[in-house]
């Protein structure tokens, strides 16, 4: 019995092993920079970087992309702040920008052909976008992996299946109800703690 529960001590609920995962975690997660926000890069579950890059879809909206080729983009279009939304609430509410191109992350208003996926996009307008299509909630799975769920719309980012070229796939988000079946949906945001 005493072997038992020296185990349970060690790797149960309220363990030390959990216990010290706890605290790893809380001595990596990032304090707020000086606007409230956290800049930091956000990677899929298959490791392809979220960026903006010089693609446009008009000239108000930029694409946002996975990059799915070794090598790839780094540096400022990599690189995004999460803004608690304050008017909103704040954590776990966020606006999302994008610090290569100074531009946030929403959800574009038209559907693919498909009808199931919307683009994601970048305001290229400047300022942040109006009502709440650039609000992200984010969600904990794990550790630093979440689901980012867009306010406005209820639609979860994620990475599509098909690529936009060889290098380069669509961020979208589902518009098919309920969450993204799979790790498509799931987004590895290092130093993030909500």
């Amino acid at each position: 019995a005493s072997i038992a529960l020296m185990l349970s001590l060690v790797d149960g609920k309220g363990g030390l092993a959990e216990l010290a995962k706890e605290k790893e975690r809380a001595r990596l997660c990032k304090a707020p920079g000086a606007t409230g926000g956290i800049a930091t890069t956000i990677t899929s579950s298959a490791g392809e970087s979220l960026y903006v890059g010089s693609n446009t879809l008009d000239p108000g909206r930029r694409h946002v992309l996975t990059w799915v080729g070794g090598g790839g983009p780094d540096g400022p279009a990599t690189q995004w702040e999460l803004i608690p939304a304050e008017d909103l609430g704040g954590a776990p509410l966020f606006r999302i920008k994008n610090l290569g191109q100074q531009e946030f992350l929403y959800v574009g208003s038209n559907t693919l052909p498909c009808g199931q996926r919307r683009r994601v996009l970048t305001w290229i307008g400047g300022g942040a976008v109006e009502g709440a299509t650039g609000v992200w909630e984010v969600h904990a799975v794990g550790g630093f992996t979440f689901k980012l769920r867009n306010y406005e719309k209820g639609e979860y980012l994620y990475v599509g299946s098909s690529s936009l070229d060889p290098n380069r796939r669509l961020a979208l988000t589902w518009i098919g109800g309920g969450e993204v079946e799979g790790d498509a949906g799931l987004w590895r945001i290092p130093g993030l703690c909500v």
